[in-house]
């Protein structure tokens, strides 16, 4: 049996800007609409990172992907991630999502998880910074 799964994208995991390796995953996306999690989006040279922040008031932008049976799994390799490995470079999570029309849903998100001393902040929380 198929179950939804959904996707907050907030840089190169979105249709149009996704790198090539997985361009093609990406573009099976089916867009829910555009929402903010609680966060602060870090500028790390040629994609952002997101680390939750939810005492904080940092707003994270992007969008909720429903993606494809097995797009996770694919993404996940991607991102360098193993469920159980902590120390990769991204880890992914569940998130409730705010959705710009007001509703909200619930959303694997891939969250930064090395320091951020030294890198920028991302003002505004949506990448690109001209977006």
């Amino acid at each position: 049996m198929q179950t939804e799964e959904f996707l907050f994208a907030y840089g190169t995991l979105q249709p149009g800007k996704a790198p090539g390796e997985i361009a093609a995953v990406v573009d099976l996306f089916v867009l829910v609409g555009e929402g903010w999690v609680r966060g602060v989006l870090y500028d790390l040279g040629e994609y952002p990172g997101a680390v939750p922040d939810a005492a904080g008031d940092g707003r994270v932008y992007g969008r909720v992907f429903q993606v494809p049976d097995g797009a996770l799994g694919a993404l996940d390799l991607y991102e360098g991630y193993s469920p159980g490995f902590e120390d990769s470079l991204f880890v992914r999570r569940r998130v409730l999502v705010s959705m710009m029309d007001g509703g909200s849903v619930g959303s694997w998100v891939y969250w930064y998880n090395l320091p951020t001393d030294g890198r920028d902040i991302v003002a505004g929380g949506q990448w690109p910074k001209n977006a």
